[in-house]
């Protein structure tokens, strides 16, 4: 994994239906299936440091994600290694591939998106995500299995 900036998508599994707090947001119900959380790695370490991150499941709570992540195992890390800000355009794509919100502002108090994190019944298709993307973004998968 690249110490670069950059911006990443976390794909998720869970076996079972789940509702836990996740901080201010209050209790959110996450459905069985798989998950899809978009984040960016902009500070020190870039990509690797917050990718390594988010593969601990004990871990202070800090984010959004740090509250559900012991609950789901992680499949698959795709990301693209580039200095500009595209979280909110590939969060935009998940929801056209069929992502639902599970908690309004999940991993985007910081923007005007509904969210950053969405439910999938399916895996999410990452040849589909990667055509809805900019061409001119350069976009590599790390498969976890």
């Amino acid at each position: 994994m690249d110490s670069a900036p950059g911006t990443y998508i976390l794909v998720f599994h869970n076996a079972a239906e789940f509702t836990v707090p996740v901080g201010r947001l209050g209790s959110t119900t996450i459905l069985t299936g798989y998950c899809a959380y978009v984040g960016s790695a902009f500070g020190p370490g870039g990509l690797n440091s917050r990718i390594a991150r988010h593969k601990r499941k004990n871990k202070v709570h800090r984010w959004h994600m740090d509250y559900i992540r012991g609950h789901m195992n992680l499949v698959e890390v795709w990301y693209s290694v580039d200095s500009r800000k595209v979280e909110c355009l590939w969060s935009d794509k998940l929801h056209i591939l069929g992502g639902t919100c599970p908690a309004y502002k999940f991993g985007s108090s910081d923007c005007k998106c509904e969210s950053h994190f969405f439910n999938f019944e399916e895996a999410p298709n990452f040849d589909k995500f990667n055509k809805l993307v900019s061409e001119s973004l350069s976009i590599e998968i790390f498969d976890n299995s």
